[in-house]
């Protein structure tokens, strides 16, 4: 890698979920490219998004796209345009006028959702990283040229508190199977710490449809349709079930979040998504997300679902532990809540592989080495 600094026109946000006030991103990416001593002209398209006050979606991303392209002409000697975008924010023209000033880098991590979020711009990007193995596909149908940088996590923010006091810890929202597979480990008799959102039972319109009308009018609805609402309402009665017995907790800030994993023994993971969240989906994607790599950093033993991609970042069964079913996941949460020593030994080499391979520096410093045999940043 060379040692020349590069100037680099950053467009993002800080949030990577709906957690008000969030600053994860900042947290993981801003904070990991101004280690590495980069020039970086920082754009927050989330805020500027939020204040632009017209009716029409469509003449935001105008304004918004316009708005980003005049602050990046406000300088000259930009190496890289590195952004966080998608087809709901910017029009294509961003890129198009970006590619005859400097090379453009648009990271993206929601595959299932690839043609709503990115299917327009992806082919004006110099370079479209993504991070589940079989998003490379969806950028070749569109002839966008991409490349794999999964994710990872900053050792600067997530720490290993050697004062683990929480036994079993799920952190994150309560859509498909999830509520499923935390209600079978609390009827097994294991206590699960849940945070997140929509783990609270709240008595609104949605959820008195879900429970009382679905019911009545499934018998209606076209199979497809039938099955889907089905679903729904088997989650809103779990949901239910969940929170008159048990304790369920609200979503966590950024810093009660790390805390929250650097204080657990186990840690759980359920990677599973489908297109538009449709659980009647048949094509499951069960690739590697955040989560998979904050954990192990936080000094957390990984329990996760099982994936192809697992095998490319960790040694299943020595560094981290995978489940293919609820049965599975009951039978080694069981195991590694009743057995200390083995628990630490693959939380430990979870931890230090992710320290020494896992983190955002590391991704960086390949990325940027690609772009250069590409564009010669460097140069």
């Amino acid at each position: 890698m060379s040692s020349k600094k590069l100037k680099i026109f950053l467009v993002m946000s800080g949030s990577a979920t709906a957690i008000q006030d969030s600053e994860i991103m900042y947290l993981n990416i801003l904070d990991t490219l101004k280690n590495l001593n980069y020039d970086i002209t920082h754009y927050d398209f989330g805020s500027k998004w939020n204040d632009i006050k017209v009716s029409s979606e469509n003449e935001k991303k105008e304004i918004l796209t316009s708005d980003i392209l005049d602050e990046f002409k406000k300088e000259e000697g930009y190496d890289l345009f590195l952004s966080f975008l998608a087809d709901l924010y910017v029009t294509p023209d961003l890129y198009k006028e970006i590619k005859n000033i400097c090379p453009s880098v648009n990271w993206t991590c929601n595959s299932h959702q690839f043609d709503d979020l990115h299917k327009e711009i992806s082919p004006y990007v110099d370079l479209n990283t993504y991070i589940s193995l079989d998003h490379k596909d969806l950028y070749d149908s569109v002839n966008a040229k991409s490349y794999w940088m999964p994710m990872a996590a900053n050792p600067g923010f997530y720490k290993n508190n050697k004062n683990k006091d929480i036994d079993l810890s799920f952190i994150g929202s309560a859509y498909g199977k999830r509520p499923y597979y935390l209600w079978r480990l609390l009827q097994s008799g294991l206590d699960v710490d849940i945070n997140g959102f929509g783990w609270r039972f709240d008595k609104n319109l949605s959820n008195f449809l879900r429970l009382y009308i679905y019911p009545l009018v499934i018998p209606f609805f076209n199979d497809s349709s039938k099955l889907h609402y089905i679903e729904a309402n088997t989650r809103t009665n779990i949901l239910k079930l969940l929170n008159s017995s048990f304790k369920v907790g609200e979503p966590l800030n950024d810093n009660e979040y790390a805390d929250a994993l650097s204080r657990s023994k186990i840690t759980l993971n359920f990677p599973e998504s489908r297109v538009n969240h449709d659980y009647m989906n048949p094509h499951v994607i069960k690739g590697i997300n955040f989560r998979d790599f904050e954990a192990p950093m936080s000094g957390a033993m990984l329990m996760t679902q099982f994936s192809k991609e697992l095998e490319f970042f960790y040694k299943d069964g020595e560094e981290v532990i995978s489940f293919h079913n609820e049965h599975d996941l009951i039978d080694k949460c069981r195991f590694y809540s009743s057995n200390e020593e083995s628990r630490v030994k693959i939380a430990e080499a979870g931890y230090k592989r992710a320290i020494a391979e896992h983190t955002w520096e590391n991704r960086f410093n390949k990325l940027f080495d690609v772009l250069n045999d590409l564009y010669n940043i460097y140069s």
